[in-house]
């Protein structure tokens, strides 16, 4: 086999049956299943073992790890220890469309000068239903992943995909390494954007990342709290951000840490702005969702006001191509 689909899973047992069910249906089954336990404390190893043995699923494993990582650190192993040419990854609690691996796969083995190749995906509720809104970024031709790349853009590409372990491997897989220890994991913090980011580089010897412009997956979108973590979530992009320009000047990457010992205090006061700012969005949004009709408009408004350019982004971005789409 060529392809490995690999699940790092935490305490999954809520949605993971739901997971497997999707791989199991695939139109295309030439692949490995391998889920990366990590050292979860409910019964998700219990119920993928079980799984595979009822459905007679050849060709999968679970692999505990021996302590909780996170999730970058799970991907990293992932990353490091697969057999495979081409490996992928879906989260445990996401739902893959029947023909998702199938066009995925199909696609990168016909272009050899692919990366990676993902998808749209359409945002579903914790009752699995789905609700408003997905993931429509990522460049949908390579011409528009080489004007991204030359232009030094960002490279976000959404959940599900499949790439080549050859390209993974030279930019370095996950980064674990140069984070603060502590309560909050700023290397699971846009860790796949870090990774994608890095290998754009490779944008000079004519490889490319696409993303089909189509819905192949169903991505989970569980909103029960308003996330503490946006500030370090965005802290973690200028930090990608940064290092991107620095490697195409020639310099050497900073570390999390590094990056952040060497802001200035007038960049820690402006960033602390545009964080709380963009905090005011993702309130709303949780608000909305929620049904909390009340505060919606007022967390919204509050964000148009103190950042009007985040929200005109996120229309153009996300709202307009999923209007298109429906």
């Amino acid at each position: 086999m060529k392809l490995t689909i690999c699940i790092c899973a935490y305490n999954a047992e809520r949605y993971l049956t739901e997971t497997l069910d999707s791989l199991f249906r695939q139109t295309f089954r030439d692949f490995s299943l391998w889920i990366i336990d990590d050292a979860s404390t409910d019964g998700t190893r219990t119920l993928a073992e079980h799984y595979f043995t009822e459905h007679q699923w050849e060709n999968t494993q679970v692999t505990t790890l021996p302590q909780n990582g996170g999730l970058a650190r799970a991907r990293h192993y992932a990353e490091a220890h697969v057999k495979t040419e081409f490996m992928g990854f879906i989260d445990a609690d996401d739902v893959a469309k029947p023909d998702a691996i199938k066009k995925m796969f199909s696609y990168i083995v016909d272009h050899p000068d692919c990366m990676v190749v993902s998808s749209y995906c359409e945002y579903i509720s914790a009752e699995s239903k789905k609700i408003p809104g997905g993931v429509f970024l990522g460049p949908t031709t390579p011409e528009k992943f080489f004007e991204m790349a030359k232009n030094q853009k960002l490279m976000f590409v959404p959940a599900f995909n499949i790439s080549r372990v050859e390209y993974i491997r030279r930019a370095g897989c996950h980064a674990i390494d140069g984070f603060p220890s502590g309560k909050v994991r700023y290397q699971d913090m846009c860790e796949d954007l870090d990774l994608w980011t890095r290998m754009s580089d490779f944008y000079a010897s004519g490889k490319y990342i696409i993303v089909l412009p189509e819905i192949l997956l169903s991505y989970r979108r569980i909103m029960t709290s308003v996330s503490a973590n946006t500030g370090a979530m965005l802290s973690r992009i200028r930090q990608i951000k940064a290092n991107l320009l620095r490697r195409r000047a020639g310099l050497p990457e900073l570390s999390y840490v590094d990056y952040i010992s060497g802001l200035s205090l007038f960049q820690r006061i402006r960033y602390s702005y545009s964080d709380w700012s963009s905090g005011l969005y993702k309130r709303a949004g949780f608000h909305y969702l929620n049904r909390h009709y009340l505060r919606f408009p007022f967390c919204l408004c509050a964000g148009i006001l103190f950042n009007p350019g985040y929200f005109i982004q996120k229309v153009k971005k996300n709202i307009i191509p999923a209007l298109k789409k429906h």
